[in-house]
């Protein structure tokens, strides 16, 4: 199911729900003021202890953005992310 918080997503989707411990993941917030790529670092960190794939972290990272980051998202052409990387590379432009 396409809903408006991640219908940016198109290849990024998992084929199946979020895990439970990962839904109140506590993850730092990024509000699209800092270095995107510190917060993608601390993130991936926080992933790879859980063993997330990459469908996954797609779309836990939106998650974590607030503010000016999280707008940055929702004006993203629809299923313009199709994967992790291209995710992580257009946050960092």
């Amino acid at each position: 199911m396409v809903t408006r918080w991640n219908q940016n997503l198109s290849a990024c989707q998992p084929r199946f729900g979020t895990p439970r411990f990962l839904r109140t993941s506590n993850c730092p917030t990024f509000d699209g003021r800092g270095d995107p790529m510190e917060h993608v670092t601390a993130f991936n960190t926080h992933m790879a202890v859980v063993g997330a794939a990459d469908s996954l972290k797609c779309k836990l990272l939106v998650g974590t953005f607030s503010d000016v980051a999280l707008r940055w998202y929702i004006i993203l052409p629809r299923f313009s992310i199709v994967s992790y990387q291209d995710m992580i590379r257009k946050l960092s432009q």
